[in-house]
């Protein structure tokens, strides 16, 4: 089944991030607040940024990307860096990545009769519990606030 994020406006070969950064600010995206721009990428591209010096010098980064433990979201080159093994194509020649600004995304949470709610005490077992289960959903908001990157990770 196929995503509306599965057919973002511009869609690049390539393994430069600053290019996909000017296409968004040729679509008129915001792309001053580092808060608001984010890379999702598979960990192959995560291998390959670790090859880059500037991306672990102190000189170039904010926060030192190999001390301490793992960082789920890493900032560099103006993004907010999320790596996940799921995303489609993963480990072959067609990976596939996406740049966004997070206004391009929304996402809803159902609050009225899809809200399901449960908390009890169980006596026979001598344990309380606590359940709740909804019904949620993501849209694109913004094409034009979406840029996808096709990565080969064939070679690793």
């Amino acid at each position: 089944m196929e995503t509306e994020l599965e057919q973002p406006l511009v869609v690049h070969e390539t393994h430069n991030t600053g290019h996909h950064e000017w296409t968004l600010i040729e679509n008129e995206v915001q792309v001053e607040d580092e808060n608001n721009m984010w890379a999702v990428a598979t960990p192959a591209v995560r291998g390959y940024l670790t090859q880059i010096p500037e991306f672990s010098s102190v000189d170039y980064v904010e926060m030192k990307t190999l001390s301490g433990a793992v960082k789920r979201v890493m900032r560099w080159a103006g993004f907010n860096w999320i790596f996940h093994p799921n995303l489609t194509g993963v480990g072959t020649a067609s990976e596939k990545c996406y740049f966004f600004h997070r206004d391009a995304i929304g996402s809803a949470f159902d609050t009225g009769e899809g809200l399901s709610t449960a908390i009890g005490y169980d006596e026979e077992q001598d344990y309380s519990f606590a359940r709740c289960s909804s019904f949620t959903g993501a849209k694109m908001l913004q094409q034009t606030g979406i840029v996808q990157m096709l990565h080969d990770a064939s070679a690793i």
